[in-house]
């Protein structure tokens, strides 16, 4: 999770600093450009770099995206909030599984595994990702291929794609998956599919 690395550094987005994380460690790698491929919480800190280091990115994927817009906050309380701060209080099968039901991967053993670590042991960053304007993002053209769920209940694929139509200069790839916030295997096998072809081709997506 962003800013719970060893050794800790505390990092704002309001800063952009998630962007200069990332730019040090292309230096150190002496990678002038590069695609990029994020998800979830990290595509607001890619777009925290894009914004000041736009002619370092060769193109992108951005799988349920953050940092673009998100979906209305009381479903996001009441379906995430509650199932959590249950856990918290009464860590149980039943209370994990009210968490995985809302994110998805509630029958893959993989997923079931990775919350049960992360809600019993882990200290996660509980600050929203930052969402960016077209002001912003003015200087960034690089082309983009945009991977959302209409089931997701962070970042609905209707608004994310409303708005980066409105936010990206550059081109703009669009692709709807049926999932929700956590992709199951057998969609995230289709999704590594489109990326290889968007990465390595010029082929488009409807």
């Amino acid at each position: 999770m962003p800013g719970k690395s060893a050794p800790y550094r505390n990092i704002s987005s309001k800063k952009d600093e998630y962007g200069l994380w990332i730019k040090e460690v292309l230096d150190h790698y002496e990678e002038k450009k590069i695609s990029f491929v994020v998800s979830s919480y990290s595509s607001s800190m890619f777009l925290s770099f894009a914004k000041r280091w736009p002619e370092r990115v060769e193109s992108a994927l951005l799988l349920v995206p953050s940092g673009i817009a998100h979906g209305p906050v009381l479903p996001m309380m009441g379906k995430m909030v509650v199932p959590f701060l249950k856990y918290y209080l009464r860590p149980s099968e039943k209370t994990l599984d009210a968490v995985i039901e809302t994110m998805g991967g509630k029958d893959d053993p993989v997923w079931r595994e990775f919350f049960n670590l992360m809600m019993s042991s882990y200290k996660m960053e509980m600050k929203p990702p930052r969402e960016y304007t077209r002001e912003e993002l003015t200087k960034f053209n690089a082309p983009l291929l945009i991977t959302a769920s209409e089931n997701d209940i962070f970042f609905p694929a209707g608004i994310v794609f409303k708005k980066a139509k409105e936010i990206f200069s550059g081109p703009v790839t669009t692709v709807e998956i049926d999932s929700k916030h956590l992709p199951s295997e057998e969609t995230m096998s289709d999704v590594c599919k489109q990326t290889k072809e968007f990465l390595f081709s010029d082929a488009e997506f409807s």
